[in-house]
C-alpha cells in the first residue's frame, strides 16, 4: 500500500448506498448520482466533464483498468474492486459494475465485504509491485491478475467476477437483514449444479482410463488361447470401438460442459446486476437530485438498464436450458457405451466358460469390466439427476422471468 495517502477509510460511504457515474466512451463524467458525489468529496461542478480517473487511487494497479477496457470496449461488462481516493485523502473500497451503453458506460458501486473482498488487497499489492518495480506492463499486470485468481480457482475472469458480486450482493443483503432474492438465489444453485458436471467429466474419464488397456489385455489372451480372428478377438476389437465412442462422448461432454459453466456464470452475473440495477433505480428516485443534471432522464435511463439486464437474464437461462438438454442427450449416449461393456463381460464370461481352468487373464478382464460398468453407471446416474435439477431450476425461472 502506498506511504503518500492515509489508509484510513472514509465513513461516508455505507453498506446501504449505492452510487453510480456515467461516463462518455473516453471515460469523462457525464452524470452521477448524489452519494457519488458526496462520497467523493467533490463539489458536483469539479467532477462534470471531468475524467473518471479523479478519484483513482495510486494503489490500484494498472492492469485491473486494463483489464476493464478491454472488456468494456468490446461491449462486454465488467465487475471487479476498485479503491477509490476522496478529496481528503481517505480511501474507500467499491465493487463496481460496469456496462457498455450506446454512449458511453454505466458504472454502478457497492460497498464490498464478502470474504472474496478479503483476499484483493494482497492480490492487488502484489500486482502494483510488479508494475512499480518496471517487471510488467499493464497488459502483462492484467495477464498476471488472470493467473493468481486461476490460482484462486477462479477458471477466468468472467467466473471471478459473478462469483464475487453474488456473493457481494448476498453479504451485504445478510448485514442489512433483507430477504434474498429469490431469482438470484436460483441462479446460484443452478451455478453450482452445472458445476458438477466438471467432476463427473473426470469421473467418467477416470473410468475410461481404466479400460484403456482391456483391448491390447484381450488380444494377447486370444493369442494364447484361440490364435487369430477367433471370439476373444472380436471381443477386443468391439470394445476398442467402444472405448473410442466412449472416448469421443466424453470430449465433446467436456465442450458441452464449458459452454454451460459460461452460460451460467453470465446468468448469475446477469441476475445479479438486475438486482443490482433495480434498487439503484429506486435509491436514484429518492436521492436528493444533483444541481444541474437532468434526473428524470437519468432514471428513465436506469429504469430501461433494469430491462436490458432482465432480459440478458432471460436469454442466459435460455442458454443454459439449451445445454441441460445436451447433457441429458450424452448421458443417454453413455448409458449405450455401457450396455456395450455390459456385452462385452458377458462374452468374456461365456468364452471363459469354455475352458476347463481358470484362465487369470480372462478372470481379471471380467472384473474390471464389471467396475467400470458399475462405476460408470453410478456416474451417469448422479448425470441424471443433476440433469433433473437444473431443469427443473431453469424451468422455476423462466415462468417467473416471462411473468
Amino acid at each position: 500500500m502506498s506511504n503518500d495517502h492515509p489508509t484510513r477509510e472514509t465513513d461516508r460511504f455505507k453498506s446501504e448506498d449505492l452510487f453510480f457515474s456515467r461516463t462518455d466512451p473516453r471515460g469523462v463524467i457525464q452524470a452521477a448520482n448524489s452519494v457519488f458525489v458526496h462520497v467523493s468529496g467533490y463539489e458536483w461542478s469539479a467532477l462534470d466533464g471531468a475524467p473518471h480517473k479523479i478519484v483513482r487511487h495510486p494503489d490500484m494497479p494498472a492492469g485491473v483498468f486494463h483489464l476493464m477496457w478491454q472488456e468494456i470496449a468490446a461491449g462486454r461488462p465488467f465487475g471487479g474492486y476498485v479503491k477509490n481516493l476522496a478529496t481528503d485523502h481517505t480511501h474507500y473500497w467499491v465493487f463496481a459494475v460496469v456496462l457498455p451503453l450506446d454512449d458511453g458506460y454505466l458504472s454502478m458501486r457497492l460497498k464490498p465485504g464478502s470474504d472474496i473482498f478479503a483476499q484483493i488487497n494482497d492480490l492487488y499489492a502484489a500486482l502494483l509491485a510488479e508494475e512499480q518495480a518496471g517487471r510488467t506492463t499493464p497488459e502483462q499486470s492484467g495477464d498476471l491478475l488472470l493467473q493468481k485468481l486461476r490460482e484462486m480457482g477462479h477458471p477466468d475472469y468472467e467466473s471471478f467476477m459473478s462469483t464475487a458480486l453474488a456473493a457481494e450482493i448476498a453479504t451485504r443483503g445478510t448485514g442489512l437483514q433483507r430477504r434474498v432474492d429469490h431469482g438470484l438465489q436460483s441462479m446460484c444453485e443452478l451455478a453450482e449444479a452445472v458445476e458438477k458436471m466438471h467432476r463427473y467429466g473426470d469421473m467418467v474419464d477416470t473410468i475410461f482410463h481404466s479400460t484403456a488397456l482391456i483391448p491390447n489385455n484381450l488380444s494377447i489372451q486370444a493369442r494364447s488361447l484361440e490364435g487369430a480372428n477367433g471370439p476373444i478377438s472380436v471381443i477386443s476389437n468391439n470394445h476398442q470401438l467402444m472405448a473410442q465412442s466412449l472416448g469421443d462422448i466424453l470430449r465433446r461432454f467436456r465442450t458441452a460442459v464449458e459452454d454451460g459453466v459460461s452460460h451460467t456464470v453470465m446468468a448469475r452475473f446477469n441476475a445479479a446486476v438486475r438486482v443490482l440495477t433495480q434498487e439503484m433505480t429506486a435509491q436514484f428516485r429518492n436521492n436528493p437530485p444533483v444541481a444541474g443534471l437532468d434526473s428524470d432522464a437519468e432514471a428513465r435511463r436506469l429504469a430501461a438498464l433494469s430491462t436490458e439486464c432482465q432480459i440478458r437474464e432471460n436469454a442466459s437461462v435460455s442458454k443454459v436450458m439449451g445445454a441441460a438438454a445436451v447433457y441429458r442427450g450424452m448421458s443417454t449416449d453413455m448409458r449405450r457405451v455401457m450396455s456395450g461393456l455390459e456385452m462385452s463381460r458377458v462374452m468374456c464370461k461365456i468364452e471363459q466358460s469354455k475352458y476347463a481352468k481358470n484362465v487369470d487373464g480372462l478372470n481379471e478382464i471380467v472384473g474390471r469390466l464389471h467396475r467400470a460398468e458399475r462405476q460408470l453407471s453410478e456416474v451417469i446416474d448422479a448425470i441424471e439427476t443433476s440433469v433433473g435439477a437444473i431443469e427443473d431450476r431453469t424451468n422455476r425461472l423462466m415462468p417467473g422471468r416471462a411473468a
